[in-house]
């Protein structure tokens, strides 16, 4: 099986986390979240981890606004393991 990524552009506890759940849910295994909110990202990670049957699951965790832009380095997300990017 090959790996599928979505990237999703501010999760929170609405349409974005609920989004990113269903895809985790259709398959895709490796799920990048962004928002402003860095305390909500890890209730929203439990959410997506949730909607998903995969053993491994890689979901990079990303804070960042229109203000301050970030560079996201997609290359992390070649791991099998969780990781959070801040």
């Amino acid at each position: 099986m090959s790996d599928r990524l979505i990237v999703v552009l501010g999760s929170g506890p609405g349409i974005g986390s609920q989004t990113a759940a269903h895809f985790a849910a259709q398959g895709f295994n490796r799920v990048a979240l962004l928002s402003r909110n860095k305390q909500r990202l890890p209730e929203d990670a439990a959410t997506i981890k949730n909607a998903s049957s995969f053993l491994y699951l890689f979901i990079a965790l990303c804070v960042c606004s229109v203000n301050s832009p970030v560079v996201v380095d997609y290359s992390a997300l070649d791991t099998k393991e969780h990781r959070t990017i801040l």
